[in-house]
């Protein structure tokens, strides 16, 4: 087995979910290992190496943002993703503020949750195709959590102002000042517009692959 492979650690008390995740993301090239709580979790954090951890909010020995925690401080290199069934901003502000690169939200979509490791793996690594090289790390923040946003949309909505308004309450939520805000405001603006040149650009190669 390549040693290159990401390794995700999947901890969520239903069988099936652990199943289906280590099915699908096995097929992406990720080396998953489940664990049915945190008790188990912690076994295999003694014993294994991970790049990702996916944790359910509702374990049985105890919650999902105390584990996160936990992993935080002993495994700071471990990217922790949320994993919930109520798609509310106060999970998602809970999430976050204890640590959380992001959250996703079941039924799962594979590529949603391969978008959010993607994107929480990028961000981690100081990656500037995720983040404003320029904007101050509070504005990166927002970005960040914008980004998660989009992963939660529809392709054809990733831009639309549910995303906006979506990744406004959450950072007013965790506490930015609006002058950060906006800050951040200007630059999704103007990363938005690059990426409509870009699209459009390459649809019009497509369409018109002879003045390429």
């Amino acid at each position: 087995m390549p040693e290159n492979k990401l390794k995700v650690l999947i901890v969520d008390d239903e069988v099936q979910v652990c199943t289906l995740l280590t099915e699908q993301l096995s097929e992406l090239n990720y080396r998953c290992s489940s664990a049915a709580s945190a008790a188990a979790a912690r076994q295999l954090l003694e014993k294994e190496t991970f790049d990702v951890a996916l944790l359910d909010i509702w374990l049985p020995d105890t919650s999902g943002v105390e584990l996160l925690k936990e992993i935080n401080r002993q495994y700071p290199e471990i990217v922790c993703i949320m994993q919930t069934a109520d798609n509310d901003l106060e999970t998602a502000v809970e999430s976050m503020k204890s640590g959380a690169a992001d959250y996703i939200t079941k039924p799962f979509e594979l590529e949603r949750v391969d978008n959010a490791i993607k994107i929480a793996l990028s961000r981690k690594a100081g990656d500037s195709t995720c983040t404003s090289p320029q904007a101050d790390p509070v504005v990166n923040e927002i970005e960040a959590i914008s980004l998660g946003v989009e992963a939660r949309q529809e392709m054809l909505d990733i831009h639309s102002e549910k995303v906006i308004q979506q990744t406004l309450s959450i950072a007013r939520q965790m506490g930015f000042t609006e002058d950060k805000i906006q800050t951040w405001i200007e630059y999704h603006q103007e990363s938005h517009h690059h990426r409509i040149r870009q699209v459009s650009d390459s649809i019009s190669r497509l369409v018109n692959p002879a003045e390429s």
